[in-house]
């Protein structure tokens, strides 16, 4: 009976009103009665509406039975709201999603750090699969294959164990690989294993130098009585003796003295003289000071010659003192940063600023004092120094861009100059997953610094603070590694295919990374020639280039990268590799596609001048054909009006349109307007109806600058646009149809209609025909404020109407405005005018006009609008 009120439960349509319960029987799940019990009576106790209910079951990964339910719901009318229901479903796609990806992600991270301990990957495709359905069931059997990993190396620990002698220093060890193991970092479990027990083999660091941990006691005195007690034992007190440098200790002597005489005044030369002592204090080079126009004070530059690293510079090793008595430090731009801000005062304020790290006359005093056993040589004053100068500074301030760290001891100077210290497990860790990317390992110093100091210096860094900035600097990392490879898109593709691929896959080589882009079926113009060996095998140079890969002798095989930086370059949120990989492959074929638009740039002068061949020669056969066709015609008037034809198809060689081509692309000049009108009106009478005439226009030369071709084309087609409203309109009783074009000068002070400053030349295109319409009048004017500031002319609809908007953007381009009205004059139509501004000396455009011009033919494309070949300016 148990068994019945179970099942009885388990398909009850209010179950959704106690998750708890459904949870406990889903799947066929056994319970006993008891529990069921206790889960009923509590969701009776604290009840849940329907949307509350499928929205807990949806965040506990149930994804199977949410779906189940709202299949229900849709079938019960009224169960809930459209806005509920459309908002669950969304969740229920959105954290099924997520939960496919972290498992995903989650179980070739598992493939990567199995590969560690000798183990073969596994198809994840099972847990994979169940986490769109449960993402609780999925978790577990990543815990199984976990669990699996971590028992072979407790079964090593215990062998290492029992074959070494135990000793009391080797528990340490035994606990950082246990630690390794807890938090999945199997890789540095296995380093572990692998080599010494002993934790503390870093020849320096932590265990050689002591760091200063003292303030010196008598932070509130004057500067000068505390340096005069160096030279007045007398007048110290009694426990003074233990902070005062032997008399051997020369280079202590010297700094006092220095500091004695800066504390004074502080000129060129005892700036200079400081720098020295200090930098004999520490072993290091000095130079002159020198300094700041903006700021008072000067400055010395100081290089630590021997920072004691093993090989690698993880810092910058040059800093520059700036040694003033003012309230400010110099200026950003006048010091470069890291700056280091000596007053000599006993004990100074916070640094003001970013960049900038704080020293007093205490500091030094500490440095020099051989108390409490502090080591007095110039090694430990160099570390020791540094230790208190770079916690005040961000990494970003101090750090080699190009950090790469060769030995752990490197990592454990690094992190002690910051106040962080850290056992090998620790450095093993960031050696084994980082260490091969100077990008990635530096995201992880900055986020492990800051880890340390939220957590309050001086602090140790453990394994899991490791692996939790590891965890939470992915994006960075990501960020730091693909930012320079932004210029190759290949290179990224290569490398995101690498980490896609299974740990145990086949070497990587350029041709089995060319078999694997071919198995994403990529096609289109671009990608045939774009994808092929040679570019691959440049790509992978590149990314070994930064790091990312390693390479063998003879540069055909690469290793793939570190297992960590796979972990942490992998974006769980992202696409899959093949969707990935896709994507970037089309940014190629675009990349290429921009190459052809290029080298079509290149090719464009040869082409326009071939297809205006062509067109001549079409236009010889047409001419060819009307002559044949005029002595086969009796009637006159059509042999005149097939003449008029003839000559005007005379007009239209290749040749003329390749030059306007060209004369379009050239720069703007001097235009005088008259001549251009006067010119212009000539050549339009042939494309008037009949009837129309445009009297010439007269006037005084004036100027403006703008392209001729375009200027004139411009208001060619003004002209025309009148000549086809007056065929369209009435004709007036006894009024000639006819256009009035005109030119005229608008001195500075002289009243316009358009929003032009400054003296102006205007055309005027005016008929004498009914005017615009409100309707028209009000789209032309829109048409005409609406064009583009620069001509576009894909931006534009082919076919009419559009001769407003391109007339008005083609002026713009020479600070011009198109205005369109109807004249307030009687008998008068539409005006259409086109304001310039005006040059006003006539004799330097004249003489500027009067420069001789290439020929077409002798143009080169130098530069390329969208849709256009633009030759070299002559």
């Amino acid at each position: 009976m148990t068994t019945d009120v179970l099942g009885l439960i388990a398909v009850s349509a209010d179950r959704w009103r106690y998750p708890e319960l459904a949870a406990a029987l889903a799947g066929g799940n056994r319970t006993d009665l008891g529990t069921a019990v206790t889960l009923l009576l509590d969701g009776i106790a604290r009840p849940r509406d329907l949307a509350a209910g499928i929205t807990a079951i949806i965040a506990d990964g149930r994804y199977s039975m949410a779906e189940v339910l709202l299949i229900e719901v849709l079938e019960s009318a009224g169960a809930l709201g459209d806005d509920d229901l459309e908002r669950l479903e969304s969740d229920l796609e959105l954290s099924r999603a997520a939960a496919v990806a972290d498992v995903e992600r989650a179980w070739a991270d598992l493939n990567v750090r199995a590969s560690e301990v000798g183990l073969p990957a596994e198809d994840g495709s099972a847990a994979i699969e169940l986490a769109a359905h449960d993402r609780t069931q999925a978790q577990r059997l990543l815990g199984e294959r976990g669990r699996l990993i971590a028992g072979i190396l407790d079964d090593r620990l215990a062998e290492r164990l029992r074959d070494d002698t135990p000793q009391a220093d080797a528990q340490p060890w035994e606990d950082a690989v246990r630690d390794s193991v807890r938090l999945g970092e199997f890789g540095v479990a296995t380093s572990l294993l692998s080599g010494t027990t002993n934790l503390g083999e870093a020849r320096w660091g932590p265990l050689t130098v002591r760091p200063v941990r003292w303030q010196w006691p008598w932070r509130e005195r004057p500067v000068t009585d505390v340096l005069a007690w160096y030279a007045q034992r007398w007048a110290a007190p009694p426990e003074f003796a233990a902070y005062r440098p032997p008399a051997t200790d020369i280079a202590a002597q010297r700094l006092v003295a220095a500091l004695t005489a800066v504390s004074v005044q502080a000129d060129p030369d005892v700036v200079t003289e400081f720098g020295a002592a200090l930098a004999g204090v520490l072993e290091g080079v000095a130079g002159d000071a020198f300094p700041a126009g903006s700021s008072p004070g000067f400055g010395v530059r100081i290089d630590f010659a021997d920072s004691r690293m093993s090989g690698a510079e993880p810092f910058t090793r040059r800093m520059t003192v700036w040694v003033s008595a003012a309230g400010e430090p110099p200026d950003a731009e006048v010091v470069a940063r890291p700056l280091v801000w000596f007053r000599p005062v006993m004990a100074a304020n916070p640094a003001p600023g970013p960049g900038v790290a704080t020293l007093d006359v205490s500091t030094l005093l500490r440095l020099i004092a051989p108390v409490d056993g502090f080591p007095g040589d110039a090694a430990a004053r160099r570390i020791n120094l540094l230790r208190l100068l770079l916690p005040q500074l961000e990494p970003a301030d101090v750090l080699t861009p190009g950090l790469i760290c060769e030995e752990r001891e490197d990592l454990a100077w690094l992190l002690d100059a910051f106040g962080l210290t850290c056992d090998a497990a620790v450095l093993d860790g960031l050696m084994h997953d980082f260490a091969s990317s100077p990008a990635a390992l530096r995201q992880m110093l900055d986020g492990l610094i800051a880890a340390g100091r939220d957590a309050g210096q001086p602090g140790p860094v453990g394994i899991g603070v490791l692996r939790r900035v590891a965890v939470g600097r992915r994006a960075a990392i990501r960020d730091a590694v693909f930012s320079p490879l932004a210029a190759d898109t290949l290179a990224q593709a290569v490398l995101w295919l690498i980490l896609h691929r299974p740990a145990d896959g086949p070497a990587i080589t350029a041709d089995t990374m060319l078999a694997e882009f071919r198995e994403q079926g990529l096609s289109g113009r671009g990608t045939d020639w774009m994808v092929n060996r040679a570019t691959i095998a440049a790509a992978l140079d590149l990314l070994a280039g930064h790091g990312l890969l390693a390479t063998d002798s003879a540069g055909q095989t690469y290793r793939p990268p570190a297992p960590g930086l796979v972990v942490a370059l992998r974006d769980p949120s992202g696409p899959t590799a093949a969707e990935r990989t896709r994507t970037m492959l089309e940014a190629i074929t675009k990349e290429v596609r921009r190459q052809h638009d290029a080298t079509a740039a290149v090719l464009g002068p040869r082409v326009t001048h071939l297809i205006g061949h062509r067109l001549d020669n079409d236009v010889i056969g047409v001419i060819g054909k009307l002559d044949r066709a005029v002595h086969d015609i009796a009637d006159e008037a059509v042999r005149l009006r097939l003449a008029e034809v003839r000559d005007r198809i005379m007009a239209l060689g290749g040749g003329t349109y390749v030059d306007l081509y060209w004369s379009a692309l050239a720069p703007p000049e001097p235009v005088e307007m008259t001549g251009l009108l006067e010119a212009l009106v000539g050549t339009t009478e042939w494309q008037l109806p009949d009837g129309v005439r445009t009297p010439r226009p007269t006037g005084q030369p004036c100027w403006v600058r703008a392209n001729p071709a375009l200027l004139q084309e411009s208001l060619r087609n003004l002209i025309v646009n009148s000549a086809q409203a007056l065929s369209k309109a009435l004709r007036r009783h006894g009024v000639p149809p006819g256009i009035q074009v005109s030119v005229d000068t608008v001195d500075e002070s002289a009243p316009r209609r358009v929003p032009l400053t400054g003296s102006l030349v205007v055309v005027e295109v005016m008929d004498n025909g009914p005017g615009f319409s409100a309707g028209d009048l009000d789209r032309a004017t829109r048409a005409a404020d609406a064009a583009e500031q620069d001509w576009n002319p894909a931006g534009l609809r082919n076919g009419s109407g559009q001769g407003i908007p391109l007339t008005a953007s083609m002026l713009r381009r020479f600070g011009g405005v198109l205005e369109v009205r109807n004249s307030t004059r009687p008998g008068q139509g539409g005006v259409v005018s086109a304001w310039l501004p005006r040059l006003k000396d006539p004799i330097v455009a004249e003489s500027l006009l009067q420069q001789p011009r290439p020929a077409p033919a002798d143009h080169a494309p130098a530069e390329r609008r969208p849709g256009h070949a633009r030759p070299d300016s002559p």
